[in-house]
């Protein structure tokens, strides 16, 4: 508000009660439903024929305590469906961080090491 960029009255009917959301780590039972959103959503976007989640991904999905709440399921599912060439995801596509695994910290391929001068 101070900014300009929200208009005070229009603030003030909003704050009549506030809406308290617990964090995705504590309604695990809402996953299904917003992967099967993401899936479709992102499935448009990316130009995918990705038609579902694997049972297995689904479990590895579940079984994550999801930090990052809602915005990091968003980008597990972008993720996996950016490097999917199949119609159902399963847990290979997820990110690591996903699959309790470390995260690499240098690209595949190692593309960004000199060979030359280590030999």
């Amino acid at each position: 508000m101070a900014e300009g960029k929200f208009r005070e009255d229009l603030f003030y009917r909003l704050n009549v009660f506030a809406i308290d959301v617990p964090p995705l780590r504590r309604r695990k039972e809402d996953l299904p439903q917003s992967i099967d959103h993401f899936v479709r959503l992102f499935s448009r976007e990316l130009g995918k024929r990705v038609a579902s989640i694997s049972p297995e991904a689904l479990r590895v999905l579940q079984q994550h305590d999801w930090p990052g709440n809602v915005r990091e399921l968003q980008s597990a599912v972008k993720y996996a469906l950016a490097g999917s060439s199949s119609e159902v995801l399963t847990p290979e596509c997820l990110p690591a961080s996903c699959r309790g695994e470390p995260v690499r910290s240098e690209p595949r391929g190692d593309l960004s090491r000199d060979t030359d001068a280590r030999s």
